[in-house]
């Protein structure tokens, strides 16, 4: 016999965990975080979706690095990178000038009832497609790592609200 009970429980549990935008958004930014410090944050450089080092930097630009007083690491960092100079005037491949502005642009975007990570600035997603054509590499996409982070942390979701 089936308890009729439970089955209206399971539906408003699943209708409800449709709708629970703050336990979307609380899966979402804990992977942001975690996507997020991958490309931009850490001594150990910027690293793609299969998390591996961009790239290292050229022995010349490291003086020029090291003059402007940031890090000797040699691994490339991406740290709010724009492609021109203030003038506007294009600069060599792997020549930025370091802003924090695409860093700080990269956020939680909801479009419609889809959540997830980008930004909202034009000019820094057209900076993240330059980035990524640069490099040869994709670099906002998730790494499977994360991946399977995203799925427990949503398993855990369900499974809390269906055992509520």
């Amino acid at each position: 016999m089936v308890n009729t009970t439970d089955i209206d429980r399971l539906r408003k549990n699943l209708i409800e965990l449709t709708r629970d935008d703050k336990g979307k958004m609380q899966v979402a930014l804990t992977v942001h975080a975690r996507v997020k410090n991958r490309i931009f944050g850490g001594g150990g450089g910027s690293k793609d979706s299969t998390s591996r080092p961009l790239g290292r930097y050229s022995p010349g630009y490291m003086k020029t690095r090291k003059k402007a007083g940031h890090s000797s690491n040699t691994s490339v960092q991406l740290r709010g990178v724009a492609k021109t100079t203030p003038k506007g005037t294009p600069r060599g491949k792997n020549n930025y000038v370091i802003s924090g502005q695409m860093q700080e642009d990269f956020q939680i975007i909801r479009d419609g009832r889809v959540i997830g990570s980008g930004f909202n600035n034009k000019a820094n997603y057209e900076k993240s497609l330059y980035v990524e054509k640069t490099y040869k590499k994709d670099i906002f996409a998730m790494t499977p790592g994360e991946e399977k982070f995203l799925i427990e942390l949503i398993d855990k979701l369900v499974s809390k609200k269906l055992n509520a």
